[in-house]
């Protein structure tokens, strides 16, 4: 639940347009504020109950019995005690926590004062600032670092939303040097992730870069590498931003393969989006538009991803602009204008505002456009984003010309072509930068691996040197020596023999078990399973189409689809779990302690896993997709009744259309089969 909250509250921003970042939009994610109030007040508690409740209890002894109340209920989002479902859910546990602060206890009031800033005032952005810097003036007076640092965030996250980039970013430095200054890398790691966002959306390419890479080193030595991995999202933006767009592609690839295994569908829009920006930079607007289609049909599917649809609107707009299809680009505006006036918010948004004065100048409507033109420049222009006016100055140059306003038309166009000139020079720095910074790590990286070899180079001499003193030792005694042949000899047969052995339970080409290793260990887990009671099951599977591959594509490449689906599906497996090559293109994977529930599960992860591989060459990539059956252990069965049950349950999966996974009939059903 807390999770779905939480891509649902940052995913809006990530996706909205070719140019913006997170923070411009991340206070828009609910179909009102206060649903708002309720992703984001659960997203900091997971993060900062657990980091809270560690330092508490290291000192639980010393705390009294108001103090540990406080503890606990503060702690109890993150154990799963408390769950938040509704606005009342989250009023009664507010009001609860309000209740247990120890009466004089000022450092947990600050704790949930902060919630109260971050979460209590919706879309009154200008009451969430006064009321920040009013929490920052207490915190500071009472010398309390770590509510300084998070009062920081929470004023930062108001300017933010109301696009003052610049104090936006001021106020997350402050959080930042605040959380250094205690040594809280978590609270470090947010500053950086949020100041990321900010300065890739308003051009600080390089620097964004830098914050981001950090944040994601910061996250892993707090053991949060999950947290750290969503920024692999807004790496990849700056990378975009900056146009390293081969560079961005690794890091969105990376993403959707995250969000594909965790079954994130959010992750997978924003990184489809993301990925038809980088069509549309290279001017391959149809293929943008394909992408940003698929999108937006993922999103469709779900009731409560209208963020998302409004992303993948306005990102659809831009691209029919460029194609000239205004009409529907309109259209797509006002769709995703619908959208987000259902989340309550009534401000203007200046990309809408922008390209749907670009739509109207397409469809002659040149004076209609001047308004949302009007509107789209102030709110850039309090915002400071240069990337944004540059692109208005252009379409309001073209404006002018059609209302024949030729003097406004050339003053604009100078305007756009010499903040341009800003901006690519801009650019190429950042770029610079960048390179400079990535040859800096690579440069450190060679010296740490130099200093390595160095230090391994002078063990070895050592060892060397001890080696040729045992030598000169053992020479003495002529038995000694006979002894050490001996010994070597022995050593030598014993490492071949475990060689052959191990040759003859792998299959050679794919490296996993053969038939004969993977019957046997079915075995000995069937049995265990049958004297400890245990659950155990199976999956059957194998290739769809496999010979029109072999006959397409050729043998060789036939061999490289099994060698590559055997290593994939080893990485899905448990440490227990052994996959083995039955025949042919035809696999088995014994579970252990695995009920048919959870080997059912496992199935549809390899299912879906191996569909989104990429086969073949770069020439003539191609998909395959598996059919598998699954089947528990019935205690009454043998092994090859229950590997039969698997493959009846696969060859169902091959007649209903392939590309499924089916459970196996009950041991008594196929019983009743057979009598009938």
């Amino acid at each position: 639940m807390l999770q779905t909250f939480t891509q649902q509250f940052l995913c809006f921003n990530k996706s909205y347009d070719v140019n913006r970042g997170r923070s411009s939009q991340s206070r828009i994610a609910f179909s009102n504020s206060n649903l708002r109030v309720i992703a984001l007040l659960f997203f900091l508690l997971t993060s900062v109950s657990v980091s809270y409740a560690t330092d508490a209890s290291n000192a639980e002894d010393s705390l009294n019995e108001q103090q540990v109340a406080f503890d606990k209920l503060y702690e109890s989002i993150d154990t799963g005690e408390v769950e938040i479902v509704t606005l009342e859910d989250r009023d009664e546990y507010m009001a609860s926590l309000e209740a247990a602060i120890p009466e004089g206890d000022d450092i947990r009031r600050r704790r949930y004062e902060f919630y109260v800033c971050m979460t209590g005032y919706g879309f009154e952005f200008s009451k969430g600032i006064e009321v920040a810097e009013q929490y920052i003036a207490e915190a500071k007076q009472a010398e309390d670092q770590e509510a300084i640092a998070r009062f920081y965030y929470c004023l930062a996250e108001f300017q933010a939303s109301t696009s003052l980039w610049k104090n936006s970013i001021e106020s997350i430095n402050a959080s930042i040097e605040a959380s250094k200054s205690i040594g809280h890398k978590e609270y470090w790691a947010w500053g950086l992730a949020f100041r990321c966002s900010i300065r890739s959306l308003v051009g600080e390419f390089a620097e964004s870069l830098v914050d981001c890479l950090k944040a994601r080193e910061l996250y892993g030595q707090a053991n949060k590498e999950a947290t750290g991995d969503e920024l692999l999202f807004d790496i990849g933006i700056a990378y975009r931003r900056i146009g390293f767009n081969d560079k961005a592609l690794e890091y969105f690839n990376e993403m959707e393969e995250l969000a594909v295994d965790q079954g994130l569908l959010l992750g997978q829009i924003q990184t489809i989006i993301q990925k038809s920006f980088i069509f549309y930079n290279k001017e391959m607007y149809a293929e943008a538009l394909d992408l940003q289609k698929k999108a937006l049909e993922l999103a469709d599917e779900q009731e409560d991803y209208n963020g998302q649809a409004a992303s993948a609107r306005v990102a659809m707009a831009g691209t029919l602009i460029k194609l000239h299809r205004y009409s529907e680009a309109k259209q797509q505006l006002d769709q995703a204008q619908e959208l987000i006036n259902q989340f309550g918010i009534t401000n203007s948004n200046e990309m809408i505002e922008m390209q749907m004065g670009m739509a109207l100048d397409g469809l002659e409507q040149p004076e209609l456009a001047v308004e949302y033109y009007d509107r789209a420049e102030d709110l850039m222009k309090r915002g400071g984003n240069r990337r944004y006016l540059s692109m208005l100055y252009e379409a309001r140059s073209k404006n002018y010309e059609m209302l024949g306003q030729e003097k406004e038309a050339l003053q604009m166009m100078q305007k756009h072509l010499e903040l341009s000139r800003i901006l690519e020079k801009d650019r190429e720095q950042q770029q610079i930068l960048v390179l400079r910074y990535q040859f800096d790590s690579e440069r450190s990286d060679l010296e740490n691996k130099k200093l390595v070899a160095e230090k391994k180079l002078k063990e070895t001499e050592v060892e060397a040197l001890k080696k040729t003193q045992r030598w000169q030792l053992v020479a003495i005694v002529l038995g000694g020596l006979l002894s050490l042949v001996l010994v070597i000899l022995i050593v030598r047969q014993f490492g071949l023999s475990k060689r052959l052995k191990q040759q003859a339970l792998t299959d050679s080409l794919t490296g996993v078990a053969n038939r004969r290793h993977i019957e046997s260990y079915c075995k000995t887990v069937l049995e265990q399973a049958k004297q400890h009671s245990a659950d155990a099951s199976i999956i059957v599977f194998d290739i769809d189409n496999f010979k029109q591959i072999n006959d397409k594509h050729g043998h060789v490449v036939g061999d490289e689809v099994l060698k590559k689906l055997s290593e994939f599906c080893q990485t899905m497996l448990r440490q227990l779990d052994k996959l083995g090559r039955y025949g042919g293109e035809e696999f088995l994977v014994v579970l252990p302690q695995a009920n048919l529930e959870n080997a059912y599960q496992v199935a549809e992860r390899l299912r879906l896993g191996l569909q989104q591989i990429s086969f073949g060459s770069n020439d003539q990539p191609f998909n395959i997709t598996v059919s598998l059956g699954v089947a528990e252990y019935d205690k009454n069965e043998t092994m090859d009744q229950l590997i039969d049950r698997a493959d009846e349950a696969l060859y169902r999966a091959k007649s209903q259309g392939r590309n499924m996974a089916l459970e196996a009939k009950s041991t008594r059903e196929n019983k009743d089969k057979v009598d009938t």
